[in-house]
């Protein structure tokens, strides 16, 4: 991996890289078991979350679940958790990032779901943003947002790839010939120090 601002773009991970998942599922939780007899919708949330592991799309996953589960979805995984995001971001990440920008380094977020509600919420402004259900690609599956680099002008072997899984982040970095970078769940700062020197 060379100095950070010698890649054209940055590509960068939302959940469980720009903040911290395991704490705000934690929130999720709890707020689950306080509204106990909510219990059914804590199924459907799990069940769509498998599906996607599996690498099945939005439209697949939502037929597979109840009538009225995208509003489930939509409240327990997009709009609750928007409070706890804040709280749990990891803010040296997001200096960085603001860093090698301003250095003219192009920032872009790509997540597997729904980014703005969230992004805002991070207080959090990158180039640019897109999300799977602009792509049509799920990761580990790079050909969406390769397209959209090459309609850039970005080469993908110019590209940095920072995630937290190697399984969804790291493969597809790989396939696109990109450097990636893993960031562990916690105790991050030991590879903060050695990328800012």
């Amino acid at each position: 991996m060379r100095e950070l601002t010698g890649y054209q773009a940055i590509i960068v991970d939302m959940d469980g890289t720009l903040y911290y998942q395991k704490p705000v599922r934690l929130y999720m939780l709890k707020e689950m078991l306080f509204e106990f007899w909510r219990f059914p919708e804590f199924i459907i949330v799990q069940k769509y979350r498998k599906l996607y592991e599996i690498g099945m799309d939005e439209k697949d996953r939502l037929c597979r679940l109840p009538k009225g589960a995208h509003a489930i979805i939509r409240e327990w995984m997009t709009e609750r958790p928007l409070p706890y995001i804040y709280q749990f971001r990891d803010q040296k990440l997001i200096d960085i990032l603001n860093q090698v920008h301003t250095l003219g380094t192009k920032v872009i977020v790509y997540s597997d779901y729904p980014l703005t509600e969230k992004l805002k919420a991070l207080k959090f402004n990158p180039d640019m943003a897109f999300s799977a259900q602009e792509t049509e690609c799920l990761k580990p599956d790079p050909s969406g947002l390769t397209r959209i680099l090459l309609c850039l002008g970005i080469a993908p072997e110019k590209c940095l790839v920072i995630g937290d899984r190697l399984d969804k982040d790291g493969e597809m970095a790989k396939r696109m010939g990109s450097d990636y970078l893993i960031l562990p769940k916690e105790n991050r700062e030991a590879i903060y120090s050695s990328m800012t020197g």
